[in-house]
């Protein structure tokens, strides 16, 4: 009988097995079960298939999604294994056939549903013999998981139908509660959990904050451009999302598709098979795409938002490089995402759970240690060491020793038995006598107050570094207290130091990000000694299309990428040379071996015919014989001018992104005279230091133009101004953000186009606001810094700068003159009724909306009735600042009072907009012929049925606050006003308590003395009407 080993190499052409492959199919083989953690591409497949090619039987396959069960009959299938799926996606005959088969024992590995399962057992329970059942996504069978499935439920009864069958649970993603209850409810006896390491090294990570839309699709389309004809997934949250982004990828010349939930069934097979076999290149989805997807040649996944949770975040970048190589991850995340998420979470039917994961996927995006160490630490794989493959680690913050904080910590979570949870840690570290501190006794501990000279803002930084570091964790089914773990253990006695990150308050603006997009480089995707032959690489891509063409089959299922890769750099020109390569079993060197040689054969020259020469004269001919001059990687080029930077310091320093970094701060220089030492950019322990600062000092001195003072090391810029046309200083804008905000949007509304920064002295004022803030020079708050993001999308249309300006004028000349061909004479537009424009020009604090909300609008710079019309949706008031929600839905409702809603267009808005209060007042009046309102009054009344404040309707119509209150107090004797629209119920309650304990009679002046100060005689007035109101009905 063979052994797994030859097995692995006969069958799947490896030569070893990655760690815990061997250890836990020997387990299965045992026939014990078993909970396999692996992460998404860490081999969990060959865990169940080599025992199930090794044991006497059909081995039982359980998988969600049919897209799933087809790849993996394929890949069987192509190494030689008898492997069929039973499910819908055949008819009844052939799922028949395929039956027939695996009684005959012809059939080694039967893929099936849970669902479809059910409805099998009986026969296979009396007819098949089940050598094992290896159930893929366990997780889904538990509450806990990220992606509970009801159906996996029914899993939990298999050891009492086959009790002498071993049952493999494989997931990539559970937590340690998720893992305890996947066992529990699959009934598992006794398992080994075998859990691999989560880190997949191959896997760059990369956070980007607060880009703006336009940002992301630059940085995606750089990523594309970096992998050209390489396969990527980009995730969205939402459907709409999905389309707007491929839309915009497809204006670039980018092949891509969409897939989401939305669309027919047949259209998204048909789109998932295009990007399987590589008709297309990119695919934008949500997260309802991807766990049926076993493509291992992804090279890039972006998020282009923040996922619900890390387990969706870590098994969707999982997706990508599954074959180990290179693949670039990126998370695109800001704020709205939080609110969406939130949402999401608040209206889930697990709310507290998934806000709690929305909480640690938003703490993992704005983290400031090694985000691979994160991840590795929340799957329970403690990592006490940064990647140097994350943008974190690539760019570290300043950290310090931590290690008597922690410790202060840890103790104080220790000493309450590990019953506490984030905020009550604090409250015991900073000596807060908080109610529930002092209720559990919690104020008489060692630790309390301990911490008392750290901000409770701070602790929260440090403890959410302890939880990404490894030293707590969260027990999310002990209501989310928290645990020391081992490696936190080891840090209270002692046996250990840790580094903290000082906690920086900077803001994640757009600085530096344009520097980011540009200075990214593609990277080698092997390390090997040898030379591959990208030509040679590309052939054999060709020919693996061919191949898969004619089976109808993924071309990544004929050779990977990485065999590809190896078979260009090791070129085998044998049979048994091939079949050694990396990824190539018996069953492909026997199918594919002489269709692939031949072709690399073509790039082997007879050994006698090879030149020997120099690597540079060799780059240097082949780049003769194409035709083309290649520029040398270390050359790096400044305003038409070129530099050599030394090989043997090339690799020491990024040069592009120094110089880049370097040459934005001269050009942003608005705030001082700076000094930039170069130094900082080369760190002591870098050789040949001294050269390389030197360099630097040339490239910025003759390249740049920068004044550099190469003895010292540094260069010296002096502040920057900018001028008007009459060379007057142009100062940065006087005021607050929002004042300044309300300014530029009139500004654009008026003259519709940006500010220039050749125009007026204030005009130029405003452009210098509006690129300083946008590149970061302005520090702004979160809610500030969506305000201004809003401004893009308020503005998409406008021209920005002269040239689109000129662009723009154009495009109108080019629309007048066709109208004119085409109607041939002049329409005049029609003019708006009198009280429309009226109503259209009404300032916001004159309409009848709450004092907060008339300032909360007017805040973000909208002015009157018409400005409000044209808000776009709700999510443009309820994203920016916190009250947004109850003003939008006070607006909407506002709105709906004329019959309009938000995102009309003004030709809509013209033609449904309806004036109603005139007919409600005239109804009215109908209804109290009796009573003769007097017509000062009678407008007043206008007013209040329009929803106008007391103090609105004395400002609108400029009068005094008492004779408003006379005109409401006669208004709400006869019943034509509600008093409580105008005295809220408390101060009614209060006013009336105290006139029913005085004597009858009294004057205002006396209820006054005996009411709170802050009441106010127009107030009384106005109960004391609505009492005697209430004493004549009853009369």
């Amino acid at each position: 009988m063979n052994t797994p080993g030859q097995i692995l190499k006969s069958y799947y052409g490896y030569d070893s097995f990655r760690p815990l492959q061997e250890e836990i199919i020997n387990h299965v083989l045992q026939r014990k079960d078993s909970l396999v953690l692996m992460p998404t591409g860490g081999g969990k497949s060959i865990c169940f298939q080599i025992p199930a090619l090794m044991m006497e039987g059909t081995a039982i396959v359980i998988s969600p999604l049919i897209s799933l069960m087809k790849d993996q009959v394929e890949a069987l299938r192509a190494n030689g294994i008898d492997a069929e799926a039973l499910n819908s996606a055949n008819d009844e005959i052939t799922n028949r056939q395929i039956a027939e088969r695996c009684l005959r024992g012809e059939i080694k590995l039967l893929y099936i549903s849970p669902e479809r399962l059910m409805s099998e057992l009986r026969w296979m329970k009396t007819m098949l013999k089940v050598s094992l059942f290896a159930i893929d996504e366990a997780h889904c069978i538990s509450q806990w998981g990220h992606d509970f499935r009801p159906e996996y439920t029914q899993l939990g009864n298999l050891h009492d139908l086959f009790p002498n069958v071993p049952i493999m649970a494989l997931t990539a993603t559970a937590d340690k509660i998720t893992k305890a209850d996947i066992i529990t409810q699959m009934q598992l006896k006794e398992p080994e959990i075998f859990i691999s390491s989560f880190d997949r090294p191959n896997l760059s990570l990369d956070v980007r904050r607060g880009y703006t839309a336009k940002e992301k699709i630059r940085t995606i389309l750089n990523l594309i451009y970096r992998h050209p004809g390489e396969s990527g997934i980009i995730y969205c949250l939402a459907k709409k999302t999905t389309e707007k982004v491929a839309e915009k990828l497809m204006k670039e010349g980018v092949s891509v598709g969409v897939y989401h939930a939305g669309l027919p069934t047949d259209e998204r097979n048909r789109i998932q098979e295009d990007f399987i076999n590589d008709r297309i290149q990119v695919i934008c989805a949500t997260i309802a795409f991807g766990m049926g997807i076993d493509k291992s040649n992804v090279r890039f996944v972006v998020h282009y938002n923040l996922p619900k949770s890390i387990e969706n975040y870590y098994q969707e970048i999982g997706r990508g490089g599954r074959d180990g190589l290179p693949c670039e991850t990126i998370l695109f995340y800001n704020l709205q995402d939080i609110i969406t998420l939130r949402r999401f979470a608040e209206e889930s039917g697990q709310r507290e759970i998934n806000i709690e994961k929305m909480l640690r996927m938003q703490e993992y995006a704005e983290a400031q240690v090694c985000r691979r160490r994160i991840l590795l630490n929340y799957f329970g794989e403690i990592s006490d060491k940064s990647c140097g493959n994350c943008d974190v680690c690539h760019t570290p913050p300043s950290t310090f020793d931590g290690t008597e904080l922690v410790q202060k910590a840890l103790s104080a979570i220790l000493r309450t038995g590990e019953k506490v949870g984030f905020t009550l840690t604090i409250d015991i570290l900073h000596g807060n006598f908080s109610p529930d501190v002092v209720t559990r006794g919690y104020a008489q501990i060692k630790t309390f107050a301990a911490g008392r000279d750290v901000p409770v803002r701070d602790w929260h930084d440090y403890l959410l570094q302890m939880l990404q570091m490894g030293y707590i964790e969260i027990a999310y089914n002990e209501d989310n207290h928290l645990h020391v773990t081992p490696l936190g253990q080891d840090v209270v006695h002692g046996k250990a130091k840790v580094q903290l990150v000082v906690i920086s308050r900077k803001d994640y603006s757009v600085k530096g990000r344009h520097s980011r997009m540009e200075e990214e480089q593609a990277s080698a995707v092997t390390s090997s000694d040898k030379t591959e032959n990208m030509e040679l690489f590309e052939r054999l891509k060709v020919l693996r299309k061919e191949i898969a063409d004619e089976l109808k089959s993924p071309a990544f299922v004929v050779m990977s990428d990485k065999t590809l890769h190896a078979l260009a750099t090791d070129m085998p020109i044998t049979l048994d040379a091939f079949g050694n390569t990396f990824g190539i079993g018996e069953h492909k060197r026997d199918t594919y071996g002489e269709r692939f040689i031949s072709v690399i054969k073509q790039y082997t020259p007879a050994e006698e015919e090879i030149p020997v020469e120099d690597e540079d004269d060799t780059i240097l001919t082949e780049d003769l014989q194409k035709g083309k001059k290649r520029k040398p990687k270390n050359r790096i080029t400044i305003q038409g001018k070129s530099f050599d930077v030394d090989k043997d310091i090339w690799d020491s320093i990024e040069w592009r992104k120094v110089l880049k970094d370097i040459r934005d701060k001269a050009y942003w220089n608005y705030y001082g005279n700076l000094v930039i030492r170069l130094s900082d950019y080369v760190t002591p322990e870098i050789k040949q230091r001294e050269r390389i600062i030197s360099m630097l000092c040339h490239i910025l001195k003759e390249g740049a133009g920068l004044n550099v003072n190469e003895q010292a090391g540094i260069v010296e810029v002096a502040q920057k101004f900018d001028y008007d046309k009459e060379g007057q200083v142009v100062e940065f804008p006087s005021g607050s953000f929002f004042e300044i905000l309300s300014r530029f949007r009139l500004f654009v509304m008026q003259n519709k186009r940006f500010p220039f920064m050749d125009g007026e002295h204030d005009e130029i004022a405003l452009r210098k606001w509006h690129r300083e803030v946008g590149h970061g020079l302005v520090a702004t708050t979160d809610e500030e810094k969506i305000l201004f993001e809003n401004l893009a999308v308020e503005f998409a249309n406008v021209p920005k700068n002269r040239g689109e300006l000129e662009k723009f004028e154009e495009d109108i000349v080019i629309r007048k003159n066709i109208v004119s061909v085409v109607q041939e004479e002049d329409v005049e537009e029609p003019e708006l009724a009198p009280e429309l424009a009226k109503l259209f020009n009404t300032a916001i604090r004159h309409l009848p909306l709450s004092d907060k909300t008339s300032k909360f609008l007017i805040d973000l710079g909208y002015d009157t009735f018409e400005d409000i019309t044209q808000i776009e949706n709700l999510q443009v008031l309820t994203s920016v600042r916190k009250g947004g929600i109850e003003a939008a839905n006070e607006v909407k409702k506002y709105l709906g009072y004329y019959n309009l809603t938000f995102g009309m267009s003004y030709e809509e808005i013209i033609e449904k907009i309806v004036m109603p209060d005139e007919v409600i007042l005239n109804e009215l009046l109908s209804s109290k012929k009796e009573e003769k309102i007097p017509k000062s009054i009678r407008e007043t009344l206008y007013l209040a049925m329009q929803g106008y404040t007391f103090e609105a309707i004395a400002s609108k119509r400029e009068l005094s606050l008492f004779t408003i209150s006379q005109h409401l107090s006669f208004l709400i004797l006869h019943g034509f006003v509600d008093v409580l629209d105008f005295v809220d119920s408390h101060t009614y309650t209060l006013i009336s308590n105290v006139i029913q304990e005085l004597p009858k009679g009294v004057t205002i002046k006396r209820i006054k003395s005996n009411c709170p100060e802050e009441i106010k005689r127009n107030i009384i007035r106005m109960v004391i009407a609505d009492l005697k109101r209430k004493k004549q009905n009853k009369g």
